[in-house]
């Protein structure tokens, strides 16, 4: 089905607030601009978007962040516990998975809304006010 100008403002990254069975996003035949083609790809792009990408960096990160923790107390404090060092990487990358689900799904959310706002600066919704005739007094 295709999109409309008024319809654009409902789309939004977040699952739990998105359309259902809405498939693919494709504008009315009435917009016609040179890079169509490119906005409703960005419009999907970002619609769709999941955050997984920047999940798994910053996974891999809290990763690293969490075993250099362990490696710096292990060096300069010399604790030698077990469950400490575990707790601590478990944390950071778990943390830092999370972290990246929330950091990539407002990236997308926000170049969603440069996408809708650059196109709705090009095609407005055709607002045709009927004349009504005044009586005149007199």
């Amino acid at each position: 089905l295709p999109i409309y100008p008024s319809q654009l403002n409902a789309l939004s990254t977040y699952s739990f607030s998105r359309r259902r069975g809405l498939g693919k996003i494709e504008l009315s035949d009435a917009f016609q601009h040179p890079e169509r083609a490119q906005l409703e790809e960005n419009l999907n792009k970002n619609y769709y978007a999941c955050g997984c990408s920047a999940s798994a960096k910053y996974l891999i990160s809290g990763l690293v962040v969490g075993v250099l923790a362990v490696a710096v107390d292990n060096t300069f404090f010399e604790t030698h516990r077990i469950l400490h060092p575990i707790s601590t990487v478990l944390i950071t990358t778990f943390g830092g998975a999370i972290i990246g689900k929330l950091v990539g799904l407002s990236k997308a959310s926000s170049k969603l809304k440069r996408t809708i706002h650059t196109i709705q600066a090009f095609w407005r919704p055709k607002i045709e006010s009927p004349m009504i005739e005044q009586p005149i007094c007199g």
